[in-house]
């Protein structure tokens, strides 16, 4: 995996940790535009931890016409 991907994955997860004892997470620090990366590169990443049981709750509303699955912050938590 790319070193600029995992860079991702660590912020999220660790925003994630940080966020615990929240009563709402805030997502704005890890929506793609606050972390510089496109929108299909978010998605795919989200995609990804989800696949590999490190994050939940994140619905995906995949669209017609795109090539990545999309996905909405419900409520985060780590897993």
């Amino acid at each position: 995996m790319a070193t600029k991907t995992m860079h991702i994955i660590q912020k999220i997860l660790e925003h994630l940790d940080d966020s615990m004892d929240d009563e709402i997470v805030d997502i704005s620090p890890f929506k793609h535009d606050a972390l510089g990366i496109s929108y299909p590169r978010w998605c795919r990443i989200i995609g990804m931890m989800m696949d590999e049981g490190l994050i939940d709750g994140f619905l995906n509303v995949g669209t017609l016409g795109t090539s990545f699955d999309q996905y909405k912050a419900m409520e985060p938590k780590l897993l």
